[in-house]
């Protein structure tokens, strides 16, 4: 088992991080449209970011603890990563089908690939997790690799590769008042390649950590926009870790 597992609650390992540092030198391109009615509980619109970056010039070093029934190991990496692209991509699109109801379709996109193969570098999958996409939470942050996913704390996880679909159904029963019930599935894994090849397997097991594994969130969210902004209570549950998340919101987020 590698140090990419300990990241990940719902992917336990007995490796223990204790100090990681990593430097980035990156060159990004950004895009991003915005033609929703409202910031917050939009009935209509899409809503879109993407962020391409080429990193190099990555050294990392970290202190690792590993403690297993057979071996008890303390040792510390000083290295480079290998260049790497990493892709991010977050849409909304908001579809109104009654006066009161609003269906929101969401998809998040976050893929790492190394592109050089220097021998004397280590691979991003391995000890990039300072530049993984962190996943979980109910709240869109403006870092391009944060993703929401009901069901998870924010940043529970933290992976390379993840693709992210998911459905709301906004109903707003009286003025500034909203019930949005959510569902979202998502597929992550950490190696470029085990992830694609595996992809199809639908493994919702975290027992591996080589090949791609899936996660299914759901809960409700009740929500009033008041003059302070927006105040919201969700409840929520992740099928793969079973337990119940709660989230309480006041004002706005900047």
């Amino acid at each position: 088992m590698g140090l990419r597992c300990l990241l990940a609650e719902t992917n336990p390992d007995a490796v223990e991080l204790i100090k990681y540092n990593l430097s980035n030198l990156a060159a990004k391109v950004h895009y991003h449209i915005n033609t929703t009615d409202k910031v917050y509980f939009p009935t209509s619109g899409t809503w879109l970011k993407a962020e391409v970056a080429t990193n190099f010039g990555n050294p990392v070093s970290a202190q690792i603890y590993i403690n297993t029934p057979d071996t008890v190991i303390d040792y510390t990496v000083k290295s480079n990563l290998q260049n790497y692209l990493r892709f991010n991509l977050r849409v909304q699109r908001n579809i109104p089908t009654s006066k009161k109801l609003t269906v929101q379709l969401k998809g998040q996109l976050g893929f790492t690939q190394n592109i050089s193969s220097m021998n004397d570098r280590v691979s991003a999958y391995g000890l990039g997790a300072g530049d993984f996409i962190s996943v979980g939470g109910q709240i869109h942050r403006p870092r391009a690799n944060s993703f929401t996913f009901t069901g998870l704390k924010e940043a529970e996880l933290a992976v390379p590769q993840v693709m992210i679909a998911g459905a709301n159904l906004q109903w707003t029963p009286s003025k500034n008042i909203y019930v949005i019930p959510s569902v979202n599935i998502l597929a992550a894994g950490y190696d470029s390649s085990d992830f694609w090849q595996s992809l199809g397997e639908f493994n919702f097991s975290s027992e591996s950590d080589d090949k791609a594994f899936y996660q299914f969130g759901y809960g409700v969210t009740a929500a009033y926009m008041s003059l302070l902004g927006p105040i919201s209570v969700t409840v929520s549950n992740d099928s793969q870790i079973d337990k119940i998340r709660w989230f309480l919101n006041i004002g706005f987020n900047f």
